[in-house]
Order: structure tokens, then C-alpha cells, then sequence
């Protein structure tokens, strides 16, 4: 993945100057809306948006949502003919369009010539692998513009397994709007906030199936089936979310010459998804089946004297597809629905993925993934599906779509492949029903789907050895037989299908491999710091969601206990001694601090030979500070200003025959009075060069001015040493009040942007005035500067 952005580094898709405000015509109904500040989706220690069931949010929750869909749908930006939702619109029919010959205009030379550049290309978002990463890319942007009209939303999902609250809580005229029709039977959507008289006029030429297709007019319109059609019960989702693999390994060609499984039962979690029993195609038919009493009597099919759903779905079908906007998938963005559906298909491969089927194994690779058509054929995915092609449109312009839609695409910002959508956390967001091992974290739910094996990632923080334990729960008939821990992950060359029935072609981690021919229910491992990997090997049921296993990690045999923990309050000076007794040289010893306030901590260890580091805030493993007294005769001290949160102070011992057992002591100082006027506030712009200080960390404050609006914040630091040392670490931290962690603490600070060694850092979403935000610089190599080694710091927006 060479030379390729990663999605966290890449500024958003839509870069405005500024927005002051929404358009004169938003509605009514929402003028009233509180914008007080609340989060739709509580972020955690880690700092990533939560995106949360749309059955389950508060009524502010709703408004705030629906207030950043009508914001974007009356932002014309550039002074363009279309607003900001629009233009997502447009991207999502250039998609579509892309390889569509009946698309271009076979008498402009324009048209032709992108036309033969795209003979060999196929649609980048449906009906391939592609499918998911695309739309999973396309959802966190179109985020990302919501979250410029109201900072704390994040995109819901619509779970449409539960069908009570889909008709209670989602279709209702307070939030997404019913069916269509003055008397709820079909047509254009009325009673609903998604009308023209509340500033949702619909774009009529970008409502249309295609090109030369009758527009369907400038309001959503929608025929909705009964709800008994809507959906896969939940009982049923055994279909795709107990695959194994994400695809098949064998294809077939049908009479019409399309490709498909050879295998229903083994055609993996993507075809199940996309094009499975009433998941996303079936979804978006959804609302062009209409429903018996919008049919005429002379349409109807009978059977004797009864007429029944499963007698009139397809003639009602091909009645009111044309004219639904969500059945015409090209313009089916156009209903705002669409992005609560497509959230919910991005949650379930999510949770699908966390269920044992992390990384890039699990998405097919070119020149790795070869499959075999029956009976003697060979099949590799196109260009665009593959795990390191480019994606369209985030391919710095390598492809065009159809000139009538290219011309009225917003402007594209970065690069993307397949592999930087594999992962929501690396995105910055995750679920609600999200699972993942780490400690403190609810246990996470595989099936097996008869024999398989499922890969679990994991990490650990602390640099001492310790003995850890995987804690297993079998369900059903599931039996866990056989687990290993690996330190590296050879996905990249190994396909899933071979990971099945090999397993990992490495070694594993140590002598990390447990084997039993009855159920294991426990597995005891010793490790240090790092990132790792599980293979657990499980037979159960075939298919069936009844036979289940659970796997959880725990840092003690018993119930995980909470470790001592140093706090400080408010007070304006507090200080605690800790008494210390000398180690061998290499022992390790863990001091746990929590700081409510912005403070001054001071700490230092006297009468013992020691190296001491605090490392910081909450997750992160930044090393804020460190100093050695070892064989110096002098007193390690570290000092530096704090943001509420966790740190940890690591103290190395250095003692030798002798010295071993000496008594000494750790002393903490805190002082909070004044502290926060000390914090120099950064303005944007270039700022004077300033001597690299020599406790080697900075920390600034930064405070948005004005309104909430939309602005690419840019963060760079510049060296000028004589002394040829050129390491620096920025972090950008939000400090977030009156929240809670698993040790019952409520002020923390999460990194939001971060960048190494003169490396920018980009806050690509909006600031909100009403919150803290601080900027650190670290300078490893303080210790071994020059005197006048300088550095510059320049804070930008756009």
C-alpha cells in the first residue's frame, strides 16, 4: 500500500470556505430545534463516533440529524446549480453510470473517448467486492458534511429485522416519513420533513433511472410493500452472518451468462449481503412493491377467492418500480433513507468482521484470489474489486465517469484503495453493537458455521511481562478445539479459503498454541506490549445461530480488579509520597495517575538509581516525558502541564549488588491554581520560531472563535537544529467532561489528530467552541539538543 493516503491522514471529501449559516428556506419545523451541544453517538476513551440504532434515538437526537440532511440540501457551494447533498447524489450516479454505454453521448467526442477509457471498467459500488468498501467510504463522507451543520451527529442505522420499529419509530412523519400518497398509499412522500415546502426540493434530471429515462419528479416518492415483506427476520440472518469467508471459491455460469456461487451454502458473507433473501437489494424493491390496496382490481392476481402477498409482489413490482426513488438505485440517494439503510448493511460487515474475520484476508487480493468457474474456467475479480486497486472516485483522477455527471462532481481530496475501508476504527467510528477483544469490553460472539476457524486481533499496553487469559463460552453445540496467538499475520498472502483449512502458514507467538479434544474454556498466555492475533479453531452446527462461542481477555484469573489508581481533584496543590525500595537493574515498576484538571505535574525519585518516563493521556502510548538518573548521583525528574486523563508513570530500576534494597521514594507534585492561564493560546497562521524546550514537551491551547462551521484544520512543525536531531510527535486532544470510563473517572482526553517527524496533522472535522482542545509537541532527542536548536509552528485553516 505504498505511496496510498490512509483514510485517517486524508482531509474530507467537500472543502467549503465557510459556512455561516443554513439557507433562508430551511424549515419551519426545525427552527425551534436546541443547538446545545449532545452527542447522538457518546464517544469512548478512544475518541471515535458512535453510530447508534435510528429506532433508538432521543427526539433532540432526531433533530439535530434531520437539521444537518436539510442544511446540506440548501448549501449550493461555488455558487453551484447543486446543493452539497446533491453532489453526493451525483457521485453515487456516476458510479452507477460509469461503464453504462446508453449513458454517454455516442455523438460528442468527449463522451467517446472516456467511453473506450472505460470499456474494460465496471460499476466501482454494486455487484462486486467493491460493494462494501465503496458505500463504507462513501457513508463516512457524507458524515463528515452532516457533522459540518451539527458537530456531534453521526449517521444511524436502520436495523429494518425489527419490524415494530421500523413502523413506530423510523416511518413515522416526526422523522424519515411514511409511504408516499394524502392517505399513506403510495406516491410522493407529503406528510414528512423531506418535502419541497421544507427545502427538500428533489433535483428532477438526478431522478431518473438513467440518462434518457423519465425524470420521476422534483419530491421523493415511495410505494412501500407491507411490512411483512421487510427484511430478513433476525432469526434468519444465519444466511450471511455465520458465514466463514467473505466469497466463494467456486463459480458458475447461469443460462444468462452471469456468474454466481456454485455453492448457495458457501457463498460467503458478500453475496449474502448485497444480493441475499430480503438484505439490500431486496431492501431498496422494498419500496416499489406497494402493497395490495394500491393495486387495481384488474391487476390483481387471484388464486380462487384469495388474494395474497406472495400473489401480487411482482406484478406490483413492475408497477411502481420505475417510479420510486428508492428502487431506482442509480438516484436512490435522493430519499434520505438510503443512508440509514446503507449504514445498517456497513454495521452488520462490521460486526460481521469483528466476529472473527479481521483484515485483508477476508477481501479478495490480485494474483492471490483466483477463482475457479466449473467446470474448467478461471475467475479473477475486476479492476476497481481487488484489495489494493483504487477506488473511484478517490483514484486522483485515473478514471472519469459519463462528462453530463463528471462535470457536477464536487472536488475529490486524497486517495483511497479497497484496503483503507477494511477497518471502521481506523476510519474513526464504530457501532453501538460493535465488539472487539480488550479488556474491560463485553465478550465477543463467533459461530463457527460447522468446522472453521475465526482470527481475532488484539493488543496489549504494558511493557511488563504478565500472564494474560482467553476466557471462552460455548453455546449450542460449539466447541472451541484449538487456539494460537501469532504476532505477525501473513493475510497478504494467504486467501481465506487456505487460512480455513491451514490455518497460518507462520509460526506463532512462542509456544502459544493450545489443543484439547474436548471443549477449552480457558487459555493462560504470558506476553508484553504489541499488537496480536487468535486463531481459534471451532466446530458447531452448521448455519445455525443457536451454536455460538464467546471469547473475551482478561489480565487475572478471576474477575479483572481494578488497579490502584493515584487521583488528583482540585485541589490548587497536592503531593504524595511513595516509598521505594531499590531492584536489579531492568525491574520494572507502574504507577497509575488520574488528573481531573489541567495541571502541573512535577514528579521524581530520590535516593534510588532510576530512569522514569510518563507516558499518556488515557490510551495513547505517547511519552510525554522521561529522565535517567542512573549512576548520575542526581534526582530523575520529569515535569510537564497535563489534560485530564490517565497516564502512566513507568519507573525503570538501575540498581546493582549492593544498592539492591536501598529505601527511596517516588514524590508527586500537582498544582492546578492559575495553570490554565500559564497555556499559551494558538491563533492560525505561522507562529515566531521558539527554542526547543529542554523538559522536551509543549503544551498549547487552541480555542475556535465564532461559529461551528466547517474548516480543514492544518497542523506543522518545522525544525531548525544544528544538532541534526529532527524527531517531533504532535498531538491534537479534546478534552471530554462528564463522561465515563471503566474506572468510574469523568474527565478524559482523547487524541483526535496526531503526525511525526515534521509530518503534518490534519483535523479534518469542525471544531466546536464550546469544547477544550490542546496541542502537545514532543521532542525525543530534548536530552541531546543544541541550545539554539529552534522550532516553528504553524497552525492553518482552510
Amino acid at each position: 500500500m505504498s505511496g496510498i493516503t490512509t483514510p485517517q491522514d486524508t482531509p474530507p471529501l467537500f472543502s467549503f470556505d465557510r459556512i455561516n449559516k443554513l439557507a433562508k428556506n430551511l424549515p419551519k419545523i426545525l427552527s425551534g430545534v436546541n443547538h446545545a451541544d449532545f452527542n447522538i453517538g457518546h464517544p469512548n476513551n478512544d475518541g471515535r463516533r458512535i453510530r447508534k440504532n435510528a429506532a433508538h434515538l432521543s427526539k433532540e437526537e432526531k433533530e439535530k440529524f434531520l437539521s444537518a440532511v436539510l442544511g446540506l440540501k440548501n448549501i449550493f457551494p461555488n455558487n453551484s446549480k447543486y446543493s452539497v447533498y446533491d453532489q453526493f447524489v451525483i457521485l453515487h450516479m456516476g458510479a452507477v453510470s460509469i461503464a453504462l454505454g446508453s449513458e454517454y453521448d455516442l455523438n460528442n467526442e468527449t463522451d467517446l473517448r472516456i467511453l473506450r477509457e472505460n470499456y474494460q471498467k465496471t460499476d466501482p459500488a454494486h455487484s462486486n467486492p467493491g460493494f462494501l468498501t465503496w458505500h463504507r467510504l462513501f457513508l463516512n463522507e457524507f458524515e463528515k458534511a452532516l457533522q459540518t451543520i451539527e458537530t456531534s451527529v453521526t449517521l444511524p442505522y436502520w436495523d429494518w429485522t425489527d419490524r415494530d420499529a421500523s413502523i413506530k419509530n423510523i416511518f413515522v412523519k416526526e422523522f424519515m416519513g411514511g409511504n408516499g400518497g394524502f392517505e399513506g398509499l403510495g406516491g410522493k412522500l407529503v406528510n414528512s420533513v423531506f418535502t419541497g415546502e421544507n427545502g427538500f426540493i428533489v433535483k428532477e434530471e438526478l431522478h431518473k433511472k438513467c440518462k434518457n429515462s423519465p425524470t420521476i419528479g422534483n419530491t421523493i416518492t415511495r410505494y412501500l410493500g407491507p411490512f411483512e415483506f421487510l427484511a430478513t427476520p433476525q432469526s434468519e440472518f444465519k444466511e450471511f452472518m455465520s458465514s466463514n469467508t467473505f466469497g466463494p471459491d467456486e463459480l458458475i455460469m447461469d443460462v444468462t451468462g452471469r456468474l454466481k456461487p456454485a455453492n448457495e451454502e458457501t457463498r460467503g458473507f458478500r453475496f449474502g449481503i448485497e444480493a441475499g433473501l430480503k438484505a439490500h437489494n431486496p431492501t431498496h424493491d422494498w419500496y416499489g412493491y406497494g402493497s395490495g390496496a394500491q393495486i387495481p382490481e384488474s391487476l390483481q392476481i387471484k388464486d380462487g377467492d384469495s388474494v395474497g402477498p406472495a400473489n401480487f409482489v411482482w406484478p406490483t413490482q413492475q408497477i411502481y418500480q420505475s417510479i420510486s426513488t428508492m428502487t431506482n438505485v442509480a438516484c436512490s440517494n435522493n430519499d434520505p433513507i438510503f443512508w440509514l439503510h446503507h449504514c445498517n448493511i456497513d454495521r452488520l460487515w462490521s460486526d460481521w468482521q469483528d466476529q472473527g474475520h479481521y483484515g485483508d484476508m477476508y477481501f479478495p487480493k490480485k494474483g492471490r484470489d483466483v477463482l475457479k468457474v466449473a467446470p474448467t474456467g478461471e475467475y479473477s475479480f475486476p479492476d476497481g474489486h481487488q484489495l489494493d486497486d483504487p477506488l473511484w472516485p478517490w483514484d486522483n483522477s485515473r478514471s472519469n465517469t459519463v462528462p453530463w455527471l463528471q462535470q457536477s462532481l464536487p472536488v475529490i481530496v486524497g486517495r483511497y484503495s479497497n484496503s483503507n475501508a477494511m477497518d471502521v476504527r481506523e476510519l474513526g467510528y464504530q457501532y453501538d453493537t460493535s465488539s472487539a477483544i480488550a479488556f474491560d469490553a463485553k465478550p465477543v460472539k463467533a459461530f463457527p458455521n460447522g468446522s472453521g476457524k475465526q482470527v481475532f486481533k488484539f493488543s496489549i499496553n504494558l511493557i511488563q511481562p504478565k500472564n494474560y487469559y482467553f476466557v471462552f463460552n460455548n453455546f449450542g453445540d460449539a466447541k472451541v478445539t484449538e487456539i494460537s496467538i501469532h504476532k505477525t499475520y501473513n493475510e497478504k498472502d494467504i486467501n481465506e479459503w487456505e487460512f480455513q483449512s491451514l490455518g497460518f502458514g507462520g509460526e506463532t507467538f512462542g509456544s502459544q498454541s493450545f489443543r484439547k479434544n474436548d471443549t477449552i474454556t480457558k487459555v493462560k498466555f504470558e506476553a508484553t506490549r504489541g499488537t496480536f492475533y487468535v486463531v481459534v479453531s471451532c466446530t458447531a452446527s452448521k448455519a445455525s445461530l443457536n451454536s455460538f462461542y464467546t471469547i473475551g481477555i482478561k489480565d487475572t484469573d478471576s474477575n479483572i480488579d481494578q488497579p490502584d489508581i493515584i487521583s488528583f481533584g482540585v485541589t490548587e496543590n497536592d503531593s504524595r509520597e511513595i516509598k521505594l525500595e531499590a531492584k536489579l537493574k531492568g525491574t520494572k515498576e507502574f504507577f497509575f495517575i488520574y488528573v481531573k484538571e489541567v495541571c502541573q505535574l512535577c514528579f521524581k525519585v530520590q535516593d534510588i538509581d532510576a530512569l522514569i518516563q510518563l507516558i499518556g493521556p488515557s490510551t495513547s502510548n505517547d511519552i510525554i516525558g522521561l529522565d535517567e538518573g542512573c549512576c548520575k548521583s542526581t534526582c530523575p525528574i520529569v515535569s510537564a502541564t497535563l489534560t485530564p486523563g490517565h497516564y502512566l508513570i513507568q519507573l525503570f530500576h538501575c540498581s546493582f549488588n549492593d544498592q539492591i534494597g536501598k529505601e527511596g521514594k517516588l514524590i508527586i507534585n500537582c498544582m492546578t491554581k492559575d495553570i490554565k492561564d500559564t497555556i499559551e493560546m494558538v491563533e492560525t497562521g505561522s507562529r515566531e520560531p521558539e527554542k526547543i524546550p529542554k523538559c522536551g514537551t509543549i503544551l498549547y491551547k487552541i480555542q475556535p472563535k465564532g461559529d461551528t462551521v466547517k474548516k480543514l484544520y492544518k497542523i506543522k512543525v518545522g525544525l531548525h537544529t544544528n544538532s541534526g536531531h529532527s524527531n517531533v510527535n504532535t498531538r491534537v486532544y479534546q478534552v471530554q467532561t462528564n463522561t465515563t470510563d471503566p474506572y468510574g473517572f469523568n474527565n478524559l482526553s482523547s487524541v483526535i489528530a496526531s503526525g511525526k517527524s515534521e509530518t503534518i496533522a490534519n483535523l479534518d472535522n469542525s471544531l466546536d467552541n464550546t469544547k477544550e482542545y490542546y496541542i502537545r509537541l514532543t521532542f525525543p532527542d530534548a536530552p541531546h539538543i543544541d541550545e539554539n536548536d529552534m522550532f516553528t509552528l504553524k497552525f492553518k485553516t482552510f
